[in-house]
């Protein structure tokens, strides 16, 4: 794989599955939080950090990033088909996410997380549809997998397609312990999310 391809694959991961480290955070003191772009809003959980000046998405954590972090962002049409055709042998394959079934979406979430190091050993546990909100059709996908010191992490991750627009929610823990003790909270995240 060039460089090139590596780059974008890298800054894809970032701008998708990190929550920038070394931001600032502060205590949730708003109940209704909504992206810097007015698209869409959540219901916040109590007693959780919110990450400060982050305008591509809403991250969330109440332990810290690495123990689990709720983000609720979107990625553009050409930003995923750049990424798509760096990483597919169908170098002029043409991407209409208003057009794509939410299965296929999700399928978009499992060619990218094979891409990634970090991820490239991932099981699926879950793909399906799923209810977001009160009545947006999207996918559930629910993936684990081992890190480099041999921590085996759990993400699920809730999409639709909006606009020229993925949006999407993800949760990620440890699979022990954090995972199913913070999933409800998650959850409800869900079914707070609306559309703006």
């Amino acid at each position: 794989m060039n460089k090139e391809i590596k780059a974008i694959i890298l800054l894809f991961a970032i701008s998708i599955l990190s929550a920038c480290v070394g931001s600032q955070w502060k205590p949730v003191t708003i109940t209704e939080l909504s992206d810097a772009y007015n698209r869409f809003r959540i219901q916040a959980p109590a007693g959780w950090m919110q990450q400060v000046g982050n305008k591509n998405s809403i991250v969330l954590s109440r332990d810290g990033l690495s123990l689990q972090f709720i983000k609720v962002g979107s990625l553009s049409e050409d930003t995923l088909q750049t990424v798509l055709r760096q990483i597919s042998r169908d170098k002029q394959k043409v991407l209409s996410l208003d057009s794509m079934l939410p299965s296929e979406l999700a399928g978009i979430f499992v060619s990218v997380f094979k891409n990634i190091r970090v991820t490239r050993n991932i099981k699926i546990v879950a793909n399906g549809p799923a209810i977001i909100g009160r009545n947006i059709n999207g996918f559930r996908l629910v993936v684990v997998f081992t890190t480099d010191k041999g921590l085996q992490v759990k993400r699920e991750v809730h999409g639709f397609a909006q606009g020229g627009q993925l949006v999407f929610l993800i949760y990620q823990a440890p699979a022990l312990y954090y995972f199913p003790r913070d999933q409800k909270i998650y959850k409800r995240v869900i079914v707070s999310f609306k559309r703006l």
